[in-house]
């Protein structure tokens, strides 16, 4: 799509369904509506401020959502749907909305335990641990809007970041690729599907029920507008070969992987060239002994990342740092000393 300098997204209304969640008055929170038909609003936007605009109308609307597809027109649908009503339309993959390039690029954060920042009074500095710690080099000087979640500040979610990360990419892609990339550096790829609902409004709450949330939108302005995000250095392999029992690269060096193998600590592969090694803390875990896959080294170009990280299942590994890592495997820490490992770096653990 050269030449592309916009988005046309397809935002959905229902005249009555609540596209947002409820805080009810005895403590739990009601889901979203289901909803069928929808009226189509097509909103034009050509940058991230002009989404951040368009999302923060949104927030104020319960009954509406925007999907990645593009409608296919209403003869189109009506030719392929019996269920096609006039002025309506169903939200629906092929036979009334396709897949299309765009600029827009949702991540959603579910689960993230911030180390550093209290995930419902200091959002900002939330979204900015995950984005450096999470999410390729090409997001982290960018601008986004963000917003949490319908979810975030209930007691039952409390220690969790969760929330819309928004930004906008320099080069359109497609969901189909955002998709496969989504899925090697382990984020929520759900969100990039033709027909998958992004959630714009904010929370309704029952008239006993005090939001707990003093702020929950806003858009960070960063030194660049756009993600160079590129597609192609996603690879379900790292990018290297075996000779004699040890790695070499092709195309760049990992030394800590090149490490792992050559100390026999590695286990084996993962589908997504990830690196299974047996955890140097497993002493600590409360399960017992590894499985051949609870514990990961996961190389340079990894899933599009510029640097590779451990990754560890287990209770006790949930608060350690890189450094940790690098430092119980006996690596010389040499090609870190020109910056802080525990901020770059950030140890997973999955629920």
């Amino acid at each position: 799509m050269v030449g592309k300098t916009y988005d046309t997204l397809s935002v959905l209304k229902h005249t009555s369904r609540f596209l947002a969640k409820r805080w009810k008055a005895d403590g739990t929170i009601q889901n979203y509506d289901c909803a069928k038909y929808f009226k189509l609003y097509e909103k034009r936007v050509s940058s991230i401020k002009g989404l951040s605009a368009l999302l923060s109308s949104l927030e104020r609307n319960n009954n509406a959502c925007i999907i990645r597809g593009k409608y296919v027109g209403a003869e189109t649908e009506q030719e392929a749907d019996t269920e096609y009503k006039k002025d309506l339309v169903l939200r629906r993959k092929d036979t009334a909305f396709v897949d299309q390039p765009l600029h827009t690029i949702l991540i959603e954060v579910d689960k993230f335990e911030p180390l550093g920042s209290d995930p419902v009074f200091d959002p900002i500095s939330s979204a900015k641990e995950f984005i450096t710690s999470q999410l390729p080099n090409c997001f982290h000087h960018a601008s986004y809007h963000w917003q949490l979640s319908n979810s975030a500040g209930h007691p039952s979610k409390r220690a969790f970041f969760k929330a819309h990360l928004w930004f906008w990419l320099k080069t359109p892609k497609t969901s189909t690729e955002l998709r496969a990339w989504g899925e090697a550096i382990e984020c929520d790829s759900s969100v990039f599907d033709p027909i998958q609902v992004h959630y714009t409004a904010a929370p309704v709450f029952d008239d006993s029920v005090i939001n707990p949330v003093p702020e929950r939108s806003g858009f960070v302005r960063g030194a660049t507008d756009e993600v160079d995000l590129v597609i192609e250095a996603v690879t379900n392999e790292p990018r290297f070969v075996v000779k004699r029992g040890h790695i070499d690269y092709e195309e760049q060096d990992d030394e800590i992987a090149i490490f792992l193998y050559n100390k026999g600590l590695v286990l084996g592969r993962g589908s997504r060239g990830q690196l299974h090694i047996a955890c140097p803390f497993n002493h600590c875990h409360s399960t017992g002994e590894d499985g051949d896959s609870s514990t990961s080294y996961l190389p340079i170009g990894t899933g599009g990342r510029g640097r590779g990280h451990f990754k560890c299942y287990h209770d006790g590994c949930a608060h350690r740092t890189e450094s940790d890592f690098l430092e119980a495997i006996g690596f010389a820490d040499t090609m870190f000393e020109n910056f802080d490992v525990a901020t770059v770096f950030r140890t997973t653990h999955l629920k």
